[in-house]
């Protein structure tokens, strides 16, 4: 039976072709990488999926907050003043 060491495995896997950018993601040669220009959509994208579980908390607080006796009233108070703009019943429409 033949063992690989240690070293003969990593090397294996030591120089892949392509690397993930660190700003945005995109699978990137190596050999092109100081070349790499991260498109902005993309970039944007990324740090949103970084940030999935910030995003995810957040519409749990929100929602939490909304339910809560002062949500409830800053709801009110931001029908109060839509109604007061815009009127009753015509959407789209200021008063005038």
């Amino acid at each position: 039976m033949s063992y690989l060491s240690v070293s003969d495995v990593s090397s294996l896997f030591s120089h892949p072709p392509f690397m993930p950018c660190p700003s945005c993601g995109a699978s990137v040669r190596v050999v092109e990488e100081r070349e790499h220009v991260c498109n902005p959509e993309r970039k944007l994208d990324f740090e949103l999926f970084q940030l999935r579980s910030e995003v995810s908390a957040l519409d749990v607080e929100i929602e939490e907050y909304l339910s809560s006796t002062q949500g409830r009233f800053e709801q009110w108070c931001a029908d109060v003043e839509r109604r007061r703009k815009w009127g009753d019943g015509i959407e789209g429409e200021p008063t005038p």
